[in-house]
């Protein structure tokens, strides 16, 4: 979060918002790798809409933010827009992606790395959790929560 805390995000109209504004209120930030051409990417996008819309109604202070790996910013927004939950993306255009990719070592996706608002990693597997957790998730990235 500290990577992007003080820069913008897209909401899923693809406006842009300040990312203090996003994280506000939130303990737990998803970071989700994906891209529109990826097939596995768009098999895991139900599991993870059902478990952003629980967390709101649980209001377990999650928050997903989307970097992609698209080659053009029309396919990502696009892929952003039609199949993306209400969540936060990482703008195109900006470098917060590229130094997220670094940061967590990215080299396949779809990839969910889970921190604390504070930058500690909770998981490196997010993608396998829920895989196999669905919405439980929620209790295991963020126990106090629920």
């Amino acid at each position: 979060m500290e990577h992007l805390s003080t820069g913008t995000l897209l909401n899923c109209s693809g406006i842009k918002v300040e990312a203090a504004k996003a994280f506000k209120n939130r303990k737990i930030i998803a970071y989700y790798f994906s891209a529109s051409w990826c097939g596995p990417c768009k098999q895991l996008l139900p599991k993870m809409k059902a478990i952003y819309k629980e967390n709101k109604s649980r209001k377990s202070g999650l928050e997903i933010i989307f970097v992609s790996s698209d080659t053009a910013a029309p396919e990502m927004l696009k892929y952003f827009q039609e199949r993306h939950g209400g969540w936060y993306a990482v703008p195109f255009e900006d470098s917060g992606g590229e130094i997220l990719r670094q940061i967590y070592n990215i080299t396949f996706i779809p990839q969910i790395i889970v921190t604390k608002d504070d930058g500690t990693i909770i998981s490196r597997e997010g993608t396998k959790d829920v895989e196999e957790l669905g919405i439980d998730v929620l209790k295991a990235w963020n126990p106090s929560s629920i």
